[in-house]
């Protein structure tokens, strides 16, 4: 069977424009309770009836199909609590199943990615990846959770789902799909690499891939802007309005009123023009936060060889650079993480 890793609109219109699949249910929602998972806990198997629906988190969707929900808890490991939901439409199924990925450190299940799969007639399932964003971000230091966030989750649910539909519907779906962003786009490279015979499609949209070397260019974003050389959210847009002023319709692509560039890697603005004559001011940068933007620019190097080890930020999407509103661990010590920025 032939698999492709592609992320185009094309690709998803194609996806969701399945016909109607003929099979009907061979038992009810209920008694998926009862079936036996690996390493699973079903807490709930319950019909939704059609029309508007409230998801665990409080979101609303209106206009849905009437639906078998399915909440789930896995513990692979002694360390393991990873949530699930597959929702799995009771009439009008069109054979299909449609993965969902997460977004940044993930820790909630995507609703609003599963409705809209379920209304076009797939079954859906996503799930937190063994984490909530309550908890403080110390399960980074567990190497169980982190395989579980990082790609054993999402295996796994896809599995339990596969089997939930099989149960349900007595055949799995014809065809599996897999659509992600960001975190979700580094999901579907995981599946596609590790995982190859979960889906058939994977539109793997921004993946945010190579972790080790990504984390820590934002590690690096932290440390050139830490301290002396602070560069205060205020003045980003000062950097971001000179870069467009520079070369937004000059070595930049597109028009000179457009708020971004369309070819950022010719443009060879220096932030040194901004530098502040005297003292510093909130119209220009210390010759300390020039430093600061040009290594952000440059990204991560290898202290022995100077060498970079992964690209930094583009220009013209400096505003994008903020510093992070929770923790971050460090060698095993969690420090508050003012002095770190996250592009995700």
């Amino acid at each position: 069977m032939v698999r492709t890793l592609k992320y185009s609109a094309l690709t998803f219109a194609t996806v969701v424009g399945c016909a109607a699949h003929a099979a009907t249910p061979v038992t009810s929602c209920e008694t998926l309770a009862a079936l036996p998972l690996q390493d699973v806990t079903i807490t709930v198997a319950r019909t939704v009836p059609a029309g508007s629906f409230t998801a665990a988190n409080g979101q609303i969707f209106a206009n849905m199909p009437s639906f078998c929900l399915v909440h789930g808890v896995a513990a692979p490991t002694s360390e393991s609590v990873i949530n699930f939901e597959v929702w799995i439409p009771i009439a009008n199924w069109n054979g299909r199943f449609n993965g969902v990925g997460n977004g940044a450190l993930a820790g909630t299940i995507s609703y609003s990615a599963m409705a809209p799969a379920v209304q076009q007639g797939f079954a859906a399932a996503s799930t937190d990846t063994g984490h909530v964003p309550t908890e403080p971000q110390t399960w980074l230091l567990s190497r169980e959770r982190i395989i579980d966030y990082s790609y054993r989750g999402f295996h796994l649910t896809t599995q339990y789902a596969k089997s939930l539909i099989a149960a349900l519907y007595a055949s799995g779906p014809a065809y599996s799909y897999y659509t992600g962003c960001s975190t979700g786009g580094k999901q579907g490279l995981m599946e596609a690499q590790r995982f190859p015979e979960d889906y058939d499609g994977i539109v793997a949209g921004d993946p945010a891939n190579y972790w080790t070397m990504q984390m820590a260019s934002e590690v690096w974003d932290g440390q050139v802007t830490f301290g002396a050389n602070n560069l205060p959210t205020a003045k980003l847009p000062i950097v971001n309005n000179a870069v467009l002023a520079a070369c937004g319709n000059n070595g930049g692509g597109g028009l000179p009123t457009d708020a971004f560039l369309t070819n950022p890697d010719t443009c060879n603005f220096d932030p040194g023009v901004l530098q502040c004559v005297g003292a510093d001011a909130p119209t220009c940068l210390t010759a300390a936060q020039v430093a600061a933007v040009r290594k952000i620019y440059q990204g991560p190097t290898n202290p022995t060889t100077g060498a970079n080890e992964y690209p930094g930020l583009p220009r013209g999407s400096e505003v994008g650079l903020g510093p992070a509103g929770g923790q971050f661990v460090i060698n095993r010590t969690v420090a508050q993480g003012s002095g770190v920025s996250s592009f995700d």
